[in-house]
């Protein structure tokens, strides 16, 4: 062949005798995709250099000889049939069981099974059926032996009498096979059928003839079906029971979300950095892997950073690092001249880690069965009194009206109990009318004052009360039906209890936490097709809590 339009890289070896014109190695083969069709005398080469394949023409043909040992993969093609690779493509052959040929599974064979090769459209639903027979069949063998199995063991034991051995035999005889059309023959008679027909796809398996029923062949169907595949009624209750699950299990999950963003869910007052005389209430919200500050969400590890860079300290006869002038620099690199000028992006960065210090401690402390927590440092913790605790006010506050005073502390209440505020003994100038409150978040404290009352930080301004709420009863088995019942919740003896856990333990390998751990099929039953040329979804700008003030006035202006 013309060597002239590209480089072969041919080996070369030594043999004691000439088996060939010309020898060409397996990696020649394999790097240049070389096609042998035996049956039209060519095989053909792709160009290094243009992609396109290079017909060669051969003059004599015979067999193609290799060693396995020595060869890491090789696609062996059948002399009379075209290859998977088709040199010269059929224009249409509907007689054809495969796109690649006239028998089935022409499309995956000769491949490795580590490739993994999808079957075309004429041998995949073919292979599904028989691959689901295959399992069917060696469900129904398994069962069979275990059923014989188990009879002539209990009996040896002792535990059952001959009359279990007779019902396994009579269930499952001696030579009973399960056949594709979905009956189970022994001999020449069949003894009963599974439900399902595995010869839609497969014509050649069906029985030429009817086989003659045996006198128990409804009353084995009956017990069959079901057992070893999924009859459509079978598989539309598992999916309607799969359904249900699935929504339970998104409404707990749900709840639960929602109870971890109310207890995870901050709002702090924090004063800006260049306008430090103004104020903010910012909503914070903690998450496992960042903050979500306002409309900012920062992750931990860029807050860490932010943290690092405060803490350096300028080199050698260089400016000290501020985030506003005069005569300094950022922790960006700019420098400031001016008094007035002052780096944006560092004034956000130091807000942010000032917001992130004025959070909650995680820190509880226990005042009798009550546990809080301060959310400012100037808090006072509640002082227990004779039925309660007192609260103390966070801040300096004129009451014209209703108000809600801020305790700059949250709680935790016992279970089955609820939180109720009240008013405190000797108080004229307001009153605090008995209140349930809400315990998740700051507490605050509802304060009605007709002709207005001046309220001090860390004054006492209400008691603190836990009222018992009804709870879950427990009861006998039978006693009582409750309508819907919690899906993750258990009433149980501590007897009952430890037997459900052993039983659970037992067979541990029969049960899931959830529908993941039951795998995932591998045929596609929905796609969502996305848009094409779609936008990518671009972050939101930061800036500073002045710049946003600014832009507002300026907007409403």
């Amino acid at each position: 062949f013309d060597k002239r339009s590209g480089i072969w890289n041919l080996n070369a070896g030594i043999v004691e005798e000439l088996p060939a014109d010309l020898i060409l190695g397996t990696n020649f083969m394999l790097e240049y995709n070389a096609v042998v069709d035996m049956k039209g005398r060519q095989f053909a080469l792709q160009n290094e250099m243009t992609g396109q394949l290079t017909i060669v023409p051969l003059t004599t043909y015979g067999n193609i000889h290799y060693n396995p040992t020595q060869v890491n993969v090789i696609t062996l093609m059948e002399v009379d049939e075209p290859n998977a690779m088709q040199i010269d493509p059929p224009d249409d052959h509907p007689d054809w069981q495969c796109e690649k040929g006239p028998k089935s599974y022409k499309c995956i064979r000769g491949y490795p099974p580590e490739d993994n090769v999808p079957p075309c459209e004429k041998c995949r639903l073919k292979l599904r059926e028989d691959d689901e027979w295959l399992a069917a069949s060696s469900a129904f063998n398994q069962e069979k032996e275990a059923w014989h199995t188990n009879s002539w063991d209990k009996l040896r034991k002792k535990r059952e009498s001959d009359e279990k051995i007779d019902e396994a035999y009579e269930l499952f005889p001696k030579g009973a096979t399960l056949k594709p059309n979905g009956q189970v023959v022994v001999k020449n008679m069949a003894i009963g059928e599974v439900g399902m027909d595995w010869t839609k796809y497969h014509p050649e398996w069906r029985p030429k003839k009817e086989k003659r029923k045996d006198i128990l062949y409804y009353h084995r169907t009956a017990q069959w079906k079901g057992m070893f595949v999924d009859t459509p009624e079978v598989v539309a209750r598992i999916h309607a029971q799969q359904e249900e699950l699935q929504e339970i299990k998104r409404q707990y999950q749900e709840s639960q979300k929602q109870e971890a963003q109310k207890t995870n869910t901050y709002q702090v007052d924090v004063p800006y950095v260049v306008h430090y005389q103004k104020m903010r209430k910012v909503t914070c919200k903690i998450e496992d892997e960042g903050c979500q500050i306002g409309d900012d969400y920062v992750e931990w590890k860029d807050i860490r950073k932010f943290q690092q860079d405060f803490t350096r300290r300028p080199k050698y006869q260089q400016k000290p690092y501020h985030y506003k002038g005069p005569d300094t620099q950022c922790w960006c690199g700019e420098r400031m001249e001016s008094p007035k000028e002052h780096c944006s992006i560092c004034v956000w960065k130091i807000q942010t880690c000032r917001t992130i210090t004025l959070l909650p401690d995680e820190k509880w402390e226990t005042r009798g069965i009550l546990q809080a927590r301060k959310w400012t440092p100037k808090a006072e913790l509640p002082t227990p009194v004779h039925q309660g605790f007192i609260l103390y006010s966070n801040e300096d506050m004129l009451i014209c009206g209703q108000e809600y005073v801020p305790t700059g502390i949250e709680i935790k209440v016992p279970e089955g109990m609820s939180a109720m505020v009240s008013s405190l003994d000797n108080t004229s100038s307001y009153i605090v009318p008995a209140t349930l409150i809400q315990t998740h978040g700051q507490i605050k404290v509802p304060v009605i004052s007709t002709y207005g009352a001046h309220i001090s930080a860390k004054q006492p301004i209400a008691k603190l009360t836990f009222l018992q709420i009804a709870g879950a009863q427990l009861v006998a088995a039978g006693q009582q039906k409750e309508s819907k019942p919690s899906p993750f919740m258990k009433n149980l003896t501590p007897d009952q209890d430890a037997q459900v856990q052993a039983l659970v333990k037992e067979y541990d390998d029969i049960f899931a936490e959830d529908l993941i751990e039951l795998g995932q099929t591998t045929h596609i039953k929905h796609q969502i097709p996305t848009l094409p040329g779609a936008v990518a979804y671009s972050k939101r700008y930061r800036q500073s809590w002045e710049n946003e003030d600014f832009i507002t006035a300026e907007v409403e202006r």
